[in-house]
């Protein structure tokens, strides 16, 4: 017992290691949250709230903006292809409708920069994870996996929901990824 405490000395050296190598992080869309709120590479955040209040729409803004940057990954386990296509055709825009030659823009500044999984069902947590392997051995930095509710048995108890939150964690951490 108590073989775990330190002298000061270690928590010192702790904190100039993490001055000197900060933890990677990928902005959000919005300026104002710059080093406030971002994603941490090699982290795992939940965006949470009521059913049809935004937080895909919202997920997946930081998902396109990050893709300036990295190669992005979204797997949606409830909304359909053409879905998702409409709202980031919108929100890429700026507008909606988007006309139909600037949406051929967007497809071919989006093509090698988003992975979409394209199953619109229910998976098990162990698809989930490896589903978020293969995205980040093909080089994706970000990766939404949208929603929660539809991975087999994890939200109907609170011990495999646990389980399941710390496995992502430990994925994101693992391979270097932000998880939404």
């Amino acid at each position: 017992e108590g073989t775990e405490f330190t002298t000061w000395a270690s928590v010192s050296a702790a904190v100039r290691e993490r001055r000197e190598n900060p933890i990677p992080t990928i902005p959000t869309p919005w300026r104002k949250m710059d080093g406030e709120y971002e994603f941490t590479v090699g982290g795992y955040h939940l965006i949470g709230g009521y059913s049809g209040h935004g937080k895909s729409t919202l997920a997946l803004q930081c998902l396109l903006h990050a893709s300036q940057f990295h190669k992005v990954a979204i797997a949606s386990l409830e909304m359909t292809p053409d879905a998702i296509g409409e709202i980031a055709y919108g929100l890429m825009a700026g507008a909606s409708p988007v006309a139909k030659d600037y949406e051929k823009k967007i497809d071919e500044y989006l093509e090698h920069r988003v992975m979409y999984y394209g199953r619109i069902d229910s998976i098990s947590p162990d698809d989930a994870i490896r589903g978020i392997i293969h995205a980040a051995a093909e080089g994706c930095r970000l990766i939404l996996l949208d929603c929660l509710f539809m991975i087999e048995g994890v939200c109907a108890d609170p011990e495999k929901e646990a389980a399941f939150t710390k496995t992502l964690a430990v994925v994101g951490k693992k391979y270097q990824v932000a998880i939404i």
